[in-house]
């Protein structure tokens, strides 16, 4: 008789894959209007809803175990889709959604190898990493909380950490001067050159991938040793 208990792993695997998929492509829904997004599905909306989901999502397949290999990349392949879902449904056309793609799941590969380090806790890093990633967007909006918008320089670094920077003007938008930028944040004098999506997206996808090799590494190598330490002498 056949062992079940690979199939049910696959099962698993993919049922979690889907789910975060699923997760990330509710962005492409018209759950709130900012300064500057439109009242349907906005394709905009939804790269700033990946921005911040993209490295937690990673993290939490990650630790859970599923290989990147496999059903992990269901997850940012199905947000292409709800992106031209998205776009199709927007009369906002982006100029350069593929480099945009690359971006994100560059950022969905590096949570993973994060992820595949800390398997111990893969609910809690994953809501970790989406904290730290809403906290990075929303800073440069500093401006709408306080009388004076950031300094420049503070400015110019703030969008720079963004994730929401990174894959915005990696899809071609002129992310300083969008309204839900320099509205919140009282200037659009950002001082800073913007992010080409033909560099950005493969050089984010190169070094996530690399992250998450390195990663399997060394949770291959902890296993061994492990089991090494555990086996008779």
């Amino acid at each position: 008789m056949k062992d079940p208990r690979p199939a049910r792993s696959r099962r698993r695997e993919f049922g979690l894959a889907l789910g975060v998929a699923f997760a990330g492509a509710l962005g492409a829904l018209p759950l709130g209007v900012a300064p500057g997004m439109e009242a349907g599905p906005d394709p905009v909306a939804l790269l700033v809803w990946l921005s911040v989901r993209a490295v937690g999502a990673g993290w939490l397949c990650g630790a859970l175990g599923v290989p990147l290999s496999s059903y992990a990349l269901a997850a940012p392949g199905a947000w292409m889709v709800a992106l031209a879902l998205a776009g199709a449904a927007s009369e906002r056309d982006l100029p350069a959604p593929l480099w945009a793609a690359l971006a994100w799941t560059g950022l969905f590969a590096a949570g993973h190898g994060l992820g595949r380090l800390a398997p111990r806790s893969p609910v809690a890093g994953a809501g970790l990493c989406v904290l730290a990633a809403g906290l990075l967007v929303a800073l440069p909006g500093r401006g709408s909380l306080a009388r004076e918008p950031w300094p420049p320089e503070a400015a110019r670094l703030l969008l720079e950490l963004s994730p929401a920077t990174l894959l915005c003007e990696s899809a071609g938008i002129d992310w300083m001067r969008h309204p839900s930028v320099y509205a919140p944040a009282g200037t659009d004098r950002f001082q800073r050159a913007p992010y080409r999506g033909r560099l950005a997206g493969p050089a984010v996808l190169l070094l996530g991938c690399l992250l998450s090799a390195g990663a399997a590494a060394v949770d291959r190598s902890r296993t061994l040793a492990a089991r090494e330490g555990s086996s008779p002498r």
